[in-house]
């Protein structure tokens, strides 16, 4: 019996394995000027968007690679938000993380400590800046409702923002090391996190507390993870 039971953990084995030595296809490759620090899935699949160290948006076409639209954003454009900063404040800043709105409709900007919001359409700017918390922010992601945010940072904390009221819901002493990746359940109730601690976590959103032991056993940093369903 337990000669059956080895082969049978043994057969399940090479099934789930399988997909895996499949032979890899490149579908696109795209090349953008500068270093890019985060990207970006439009939720209709048609788009992919890039924010870069040189301050700019850049959105291709999925299917073709085409560079569809681009624009650079600027303190200096912002400055009725922030009008105490310096002229050297208001030069171009890296994107540091993008995210689209769950309908698609806006696409959050993270340039240094502030949101800015954009029209993914036309990408100019809708005239919402929100300020954040936070510097070293890595990694966004937005709420379905959509009035959160939760935002990974480069030291492992997780921060769940009002972008309504400005306040902070939850801060999170999540991970060891930087959070790769944030990205909230369709419901909106749990937020999953990727970071180079070598493991992923879910937190209960309401409460701020992890749900269940992380999930370890990667032999590196984790640098993306999502929910299926």
């Amino acid at each position: 019996r337990l000669w059956s039971n080895w082969i049978a953990a043994v057969t399940l084995a090479n099934v789930l394995k399988a997909p895996l030595r499949r032979p890899s296809q490149l579908l696109l490759s795209i090349t953008c000027p500068k270093k890019v620090n985060t990207f970006a899935v439009s939720p209709d699949g048609q788009h992919i968007v890039g924010g870069s160290m040189d301050s700019h948006v850049r959105v291709w076409d999925l299917v073709s690679g085409a560079l569809v639209r681009w624009t650079q954003l600027t303190q200096s454009s912002d400055v009725g938000e922030f009008p105490d900063r310096s002229e050297d404040e208001r030069s171009p800043v890296p994107v540091n993380a993008l995210a689209y709105t769950w309908n698609g409709s806006e696409l959050f900007c993270v340039l240094s400590d502030h949101i800015t919001v954009i029209d993914p359409a036309t990408l100019s700017r809708t005239g919402r800046n929100i300020p954040l918390p936070c510097h070293n922010v890595r990694c966004m992601t937005i709420s379905p409702d959509p009035t959160k945010v939760a935002l990974g940072l480069e030291d492992g904390a997780i921060f769940v923002f009002d972008v309504e009221a400005h306040t902070i819901v939850h801060g999170i002493d999540a991970h060891g090391y930087a959070v790769n990746m944030v990205v909230f359940s369709r419901d909106g109730s749990r937020l999953a996190s990727a970071s180079d601690d070598k493991t992923a976590c879910i937190w209960d959103v309401a409460s701020g507390e992890r749900v269940g032991e992380p999930f370890e056993g990667h032999f590196n940093s984790v640098g993306a993870v999502a929910f299926l369903v």
